[in-house]
């Protein structure tokens, strides 16, 4: 919900490019940003292709948090749709024997918020469908990204994120922003105060990361101050042929709340997918 995303072709492409007249520069500039607009389309469709081939399959999964919380800086469970429902969702770590009183907290809170997932509808209640992105247009404020430059094998763009894109993945957040938005207009949208990034591998042409940054301070409330925020998400597709999915996301924050300094730094790696 970023650490870059050159290769030594970069550093002599530029020598190269600096024996050359104005002219063909410009012209393998223009070059380079079609072929990357190109990538990025190719992405965006393949993402939403894997999307609609998947949006029936269930998968188990395994995902492990590094909260940085020094009392309990481990959360680690499985989920496996497959299993009798009171037996998808198993908590590894903590154990009973290294921290009980964390894990009957973790245990309590999932429970709870399970139990409101079931209360909103059969689709709210399957946690392995948060993983799957749906349509990362949806991410892009008009729908627009610029190309801004090459970096490990990918290409970069950055984009102005749209309303609730901060709530990364596919789902309603479009229309409950707008919603919001409509009773309170004169409280922002989280998103406003970040810029994105989104990388797109060269080959193959796939969405491999989306980044959320604030390039300055800001308030989003009277009582707190934001001096850092940064999400780094990385996106891989689940399997060979699966939907893509949120495979790692870093999160770091840092600022006041009522006057007080708070900074955090959190990782949740997904892995071991397998169909359902």
């Amino acid at each position: 919900m970023s650490r870059s995303l050159k290769l030594c072709f970069i550093v002599f492409s530029f020598v190269f490019v600096g024996l050359l007249s104005a002219s063909p520069v410009w012209g393998q500039d223009d070059t380079v940003e079609a072929r990357a607009m190109a990538a990025l389309e190719q992405a965006l469709a393949d993402t939403e292709s894997r999307y609609a081939a998947s949006k029936d399959v269930r998968m188990a999964f395994t995902t492990r948090i590094e909260t940085g919380d020094e009392d309990n800086p481990l959360v680690e469970f499985s989920y496996d749709p497959a299993l009798p429902e009171g037996e998808r969702s198993v908590l590894i770590h903590p154990s009973e024997a290294e921290n009980p009183k964390a894990r009957k907290k973790i245990m309590k809170q999932r429970a709870k918020a399970l139990k409101q997932r079931v209360e909103k509808g059969e689709e709210a209640a399957q946690p392995d469908r948060d993983l799957y992105l749906e349509n990362p247009r949806k991410l892009l404020s008009d729908g627009a990204a610029k190309f801004t430059r090459e970096e490990g094998g990918n290409y970069v763009f950055s984009f102005q994120p749209a309303f609730g894109a901060v709530n990364f993945g596919g789902g309603d957040d479009e229309d409950e922003g707008k919603k919001k938005k409509g009773k309170d207009k004169d409280k922002k949208d989280f998103s406003t105060y970040l810029l994105g990034e989104m990388s797109v591998s060269k080959d193959p042409q796939r969405l491999t990361g989306v980044r959320f940054y604030a390039p300055e301070s800001f308030k989003p409330v009277a009582i707190a101050k934001i001096k850092k925020f940064e999400i780094n998400m990385q996106i891989a597709p689940a399997w060979e042929d699966g939907p893509m999915i949120s495979a790692l996301q870093e999160v770091t924050v840092s600022g006041k709340a009522m006057f007080k300094a708070f900074e955090q730094h959190s990782v949740v790696t997904n892995s071991g997918f397998e169909k359902r």
